[in-house]
């Protein structure tokens, strides 16, 4: 008498050997649906990015690539589930309108100790506050000008 154990083995030795030719399953509702926006990387020019990326250090960023060893010219930083690129156009492209820099907004879990970690590191930036729309929230600006809030829904 064939073992269980036995019987399964010869059983997935023989479905790879002999394939069915049954048609394939159709796809899941899943698999067609719309493709989805996962990840954000938003690319902030800057004037000195030796600077800029010192700034970032500062609110705990670490370097995650490069695109040179020394005279670097784009940078992606990272913390936690945020990766943020900086890049330093040559001189004839740079402006000096901070105006164009955008804004960004990082929605935070337990906001009180990345405020506290700034603070302490003599990071220039507003008090921690509710807003109106639902907020708990503080900001600050780069060296070069982008506005940077972060933010917990409340």
């Amino acid at each position: 008498m064939i073992s269980r154990l036995a019987f399964l083995f010869l059983s997935t030795l023989l479905f790879h050997l002999y394939p069915s030719t049954a048609p394939a399953m159709e796809p899941t509702p899943a698999a067609n649906s719309q493709p989805k926006l996962v990840v954000l990387s938003p690319v902030l020019q800057c004037k000195d990015i030796k600077e800029t990326v010192a700034f970032y250090q500062k609110l705990g960023f670490k370097i995650g690539f490069q695109d040179a060893e020394k005279d670097y010219k784009y940078v992606g930083l990272t913390r936690g589930g945020i990766e943020l690129h900086l890049q330093q156009p040559d001189p004839e492209y740079i402006e000096d309108n901070t105006a164009q820099q955008p804004g960004l907004r990082i929605r935070v879990e337990n906001i009180e100790p990345l405020y506290e970690e700034f603070k302490a590191k003599g990071v220039k930036m507003n008090e921690l506050k509710q807003q109106p729309w639902g907020t708990y929230e503080f900001g600050l600006y780069d060296p070069n000008g982008a506005a940077i809030h972060f933010y917990e829904d409340r």
